[in-house]
């Protein structure tokens, strides 16, 4: 993205910790995705993070959580195409299953790259929490 090269211009008084907040998903798991707000709009863009630079994080968060079309499409048609009958429920629920956790490590190395490239630069650290 764009924000990436964009050098951090933080405001004196941001330079103090920055207290952490969460940003619950949208349903029971990561896959439902994440709301589209911006929190705190004074901390963040007292460290230079505009609303529109964490809406496309939380869109890009959001989109590598979520299965895609091939991975739904896989999960369904392999049981069937193995030819196991009534048990092509349980091998489509535990493919799922394991797509799910992948994208949960495609999402967390998301994470790495953004607060390498941009938040960290700004004195800020995503974090992804499993949990209420």
């Amino acid at each position: 993205p764009a924000c990436f090269s964009r050098p951090p211009q933080i405001q004196g008084y941001a330079l103090a910790p920055f207290p952490s907040f969460r940003v619950p998903c949208n349903g029971r798991t990561f896959q439902d995705g994440f709301p589209q707000f911006y929190p705190q709009p004074q901390r963040l863009s007292a460290r230079d993070i505009h609303e529109a630079d964490w809406l496309q994080f939380m869109q890009e968060l959001s989109d590598e959580g979520r299965l895609k079309g091939g991975q739904k499409v896989t999960a369904s048609i392999l049981p069937i195409a193995m030819h196991v009958g009534a048990t092509g429920f349980l091998i489509s629920r535990a493919i799922k299953k394991r797509m799910k956790r992948g994208n949960v490590g495609k999402a967390a190395a998301k994470i790495d790259i953004w607060n390498y490239c941009f938040f960290n630069a700004r004195g800020v650290n995503i974090t992804l929490f499993q949990g209420p």
